[in-house]
């Protein structure tokens, strides 16, 4: 399983709870920026003992940055900062240590 996470502990262990029977792992991004661009405290994400193991992957906010220099609006910059994250779920999956070509679904 993998999703953008944006401070949604309750979210998170749901979905570990009701995936467990399907999924070896959880990876999730997050960033020190909301999709505004104002800073927020990293989150301290830990493994629990819901579902196997958990790989984080933070975003600097230097990977927004096609995203200040592109786009004039403060709704096209929000819009392209959570298209970032959302496209980084990918790179997240791709740090779990034991993953197959035949995991994806």
């Amino acid at each position: 399983d993998a999703f953008a996470f944006n401070g949604e502990w309750d979210m998170l262990e749901l979905r570990r709870r009701e995936l467990a029977a399907y999924i070896n792992a959880t990876a999730i991004v997050t960033s020190g920026v909301n999709f505004h661009g104002q800073p927020r405290p990293e989150p301290h994400v830990t493994v629990d003992s819901v579902a196997g193991k958990l790989t984080r992957l933070s975003l600097p906010p230097s990977a927004f940055s096609v995203c200040s220099a592109r786009l004039g609006s403060p709704r096209n910059r929000a819009e392209c900062r959570l298209a970032v994250s959302k496209n980084s779920v990918a790179l997240a999956v791709d740090r779990v240590a034991d993953i197959q070509a035949s995991d994806w679904v």
